[in-house]
């Protein structure tokens, strides 16, 4: 509120004032070397109209004068990021065949942490690629939380994440066969340990969440050739894949699609992720087996195994 003026009375901004502050802001710099973008400065509206509906219900103002507001800043609509199914095979192997001697970073120890303290970046990334769960909701998952007799992950608060991103979070979603065969000898080979996430940071204490694993995926993104990688495409990807799969000989529903990957309409997959593979593979399940791309990626295994 420094731009129009501290200690001002709330009831003296008008909607040709806030108008000038978005104009304002606009035009201030990012740590791009850019300026704030339209979702930017139309975030910062929302929080300003919130501001006065709280302002509003307990009397110190008459009205919200961002309600009249007629140019308002329209954030542009993006295709998601996303990879190609091809490319997350490259980085499931890429994260299988990762050499136990290559340090995998952090803080701990002044960041020479080797790759072999981390078992779960090989299941990590299998389980990122094949149910497109959040980062929080991933990080968070627990032993119990994965039934392989029933074959289906579980999303639900738990005491180390309590809050999911929103009521549509809490959900189940499948166990494809792939990720099965990646998650059964992994959690078989953790029986007798005493933490219950099944992604757990040893660094300090046992049963601690992972904080960012972007290092590692990076590590991975470039063993695979494909660069910077991040939990949020292996998500993007995961539902352009789910779109194309069959349900009973046909398309598979969006609705179940949205509600498998806790959204709470289709609106979102229609508009980013319905279009996005280039070439579509009917199937039953969500696979990204190397072997279906051998012709496309053979080069790129050749180098990681080199």
């Amino acid at each position: 509120m420094s731009y129009f003026g501290e200690g001002r009375d709330l009831a003296s901004i008008t909607t040709v004032d806030v108008g000038e502050w978005v104009r304002w802001m606009s035009k201030q710099p990012n740590k791009r070397g850019g300026t704030l973008t339209q979702a930017t400065t139309r975030h910062a509206l929302t929080a300003l109209s919130d501001l006065f509906k709280r302002a509003k219900s307990e009397g110190y103002c008459l009205q919200n004068p961002t309600t009249d507001l007629y140019h308002k800043p329209t954030p542009e609509q993006r295709t998601a990021e996303h990879w190609e199914p091809w490319q997350v095979a490259l980085l499931i192997e890429a994260a299988r065949t990762l050499p136990q001697d290559i340090v995998a970073g952090g803080r701990g120890n002044g960041g020479q942490i080797k790759a072999g303290t981390y078992p779960w970046i090989y299941p990590l990334v299998a389980t990122a690629a094949l149910t497109g769960l959040r980062k929080g909701e991933l990080l968070g998952l627990t032993l119990d939380d994965v039934d392989l007799h029933m074959n289906r992950i579980f999303v639900r608060p738990n005491q180390h994440r309590p809050l999911l991103k929103t009521k549509h979070s809490a959900r189940t979603v499948p166990i494809w066969p792939q990720l099965r065969d990646i998650l059964l000898p992994y959690i078989n080979e953790r029986a007798e340990e005493l933490d219950e996430l099944l992604f757990p940071s040893h660094r300090n204490r046992r049963n601690r969440m992972l904080g960012s694993v972007d290092g590692s995926l990076d590590r991975i993104g470039k063993r695979a050739g494909i660069g910077r990688a991040r939990l949020q495409v292996f998500r993007h990807s995961y539902i352009s894949a789910r779109v194309q799969t069959l349900d009973g000989g046909q398309p598979i529903s969006l609705f179940t699609v949205a509600r498998e990957v806790g959204h709470s309409g289709i609106a979102l997959i229609e508009q980013r992720y319905g279009h996005l593979v280039h070439v579509p593979i009917r199937s039953d399940v969500v696979e990204f087996r190397l072997d279906h791309y051998a012709n496309r990626v053979v080069d790129q295994v050749a180098l990681m195994v080199s």
